[in-house]
């Protein structure tokens, strides 16, 4: 039987602590701290009020489909005809579907460090293999070397995730182009690209690597959804887009774990790509503000270091300096897991180890709250790193 992850025992403890009536804030949670737009509630409601609750097409609605190729055609120049588009309970779903359909045991997955933490679960769960590399640099860059060492007869994938959770890396078009050159030399390696993020970007534009190399596209699935850009987690609608025999496939697998998508979550979610965009640059620079507070202060504290996050809304302070240290009672903090526990118990601040990303010694902080609660999370942080020798 499978462990509680670290990523669990905190929520938990989180929860524990605040049912016992302590003021915790939350930085794990990736999650905005918007709320969804009335008018995509309102399609919900009305969708609900009129009978719209039955099953749907198994891999979704044509009308949602229509909407999801019409905003990548808008958005992001790229063209898919309907079969090559699916709908999911989500793009961890969608994610998930695409390891179903082609690992086999054995089979490697290339993984760049650090990575959104279920990519590895989903490898393992199919008896793949997670193969991870380590980026170049504290930019991020992809290390073109390492990564093509680590390719063997058994690689199927690689997953690139740009903006990256956790680390907020946006992976430039040099990045991308380069790397499509390597990628041609090794044509059996199919390709995620995981946008998810791309709409929350503070530098410049995230690009997609079929926009970079339009060659690539036969042998790409993008993913991406609906709940990090408008707010809409609980709503639980992704969609893929990608080759049809392997949308295909991703949808065969679909049908045979979760049925069909939220009826209800796909009438909002074809509201949400169809209606008004103009309020994304409002979160976006809300966003950015909020970066800006919480890098800046993790930057003042003795012990923490911090890039600034090009895109998504993640700080990846590393914490190696205070490896070492022991809490006032004595405790040793010998991992990023003490470090995260010992300020759930002592600060009452929510962090996530870096360690289930792949990246140890470092932690993981969302500034989607306030700006008044990243400001007083930031002094309950400094306090208690303050009291470590």
């Amino acid at each position: 039987m499978a462990k509680p992850s670290a990523f669990q025992r905190i929520t938990s403890a989180t929860e524990a602590l605040r049912r016992a009536g302590v003021d915790v804030i939350s930085l794990a949670m990736g999650e905005s701290g918007f709320s969804t737009p009335e008018w995509i509630s309102e399609a919900a409601c009305r969708a609900v009020s009129t009978g719209q609750m039955r099953y749907t097409e198994m891999t979704g609605t044509l009308a949602l489909k229509e909407a999801v190729r019409q905003k990548y055609e808008r958005e992001n120049d790229l063209r898919y005809e309907i079969d090559e588009i699916i709908i999911s309970t989500g793009a961890t779903q969608a994610l998930s579907n695409a390891m179903r359909a082609t690992l086999h045991p054995g089979d490697e997955v290339i993984l760049l460090v650090p990575y959104y933490s279920p990519y590895a679960d989903m490898i393992v769960a199919q008896g793949g293999v997670p193969v991870c590399v380590l980026a170049a640099d504290d930019t991020g860059a992809i290390p073109l070397g390492a990564l093509e060492a680590a390719i063997s007869s058994r690689t199927r994938w690689i997953i690139l995730n740009s903006p990256c959770n956790p680390s907020g890396v946006v992976l430039s078009t040099a990045d991308l182009a380069a790397l499509a050159v390597l990628l041609r030399r090794h044509p059996d390696i199919l390709i995620i690209s995981d946008d998810i993020y791309e709409k929350t970007v503070f530098e410049g534009a995230a690009k997609n690597i079929v926009n970079v190399a339009p060659d690539l596209k036969d042998r790409t699935v993008v993913v991406n959804g609906v709940s990090k850009t408008y707010a809409m987690t609980g709503w639980r609608i992704g969609y893929a887009l990608g080759p049809r025999d392997l949308m295909a496939a991703m949808g065969y697998v679909q049908t045979i774990s979760s049925w069909t998508p939220s009826a209800v979550g796909q009438v909002a979610a074809e509201a949400a790509l169809t209606g008004p965009q103009e309020f994304l640059e409002s979160w976006r620079q809300a966003y950015s503000r909020r970066r800006d507070i919480l890098v800046g202060f993790l930057n003042q504290i003795e012990g923490l270091s911090c890039r600034y996050p090009s895109g998504a809304f993640y700080a990846f302070p590393s914490i190696e300096k205070l490896i070492g240290r022991r809490t006032p009672g004595g405790t040793l903090i010998e991992d990023d897991v003490a470090l995260a526990t010992y300020l759930l118990n002592s600060a009452a601040v929510s962090t996530v180890p870096g360690s289930i990303f792949g990246a140890r010694h470092h932690l993981r902080m969302s500034f989607v709250v306030s700006e008044g609660q990243l400001t007083a999370a930031c002094q309950r942080i400094a306090s208690a790193i303050a009291r470590l020798s």
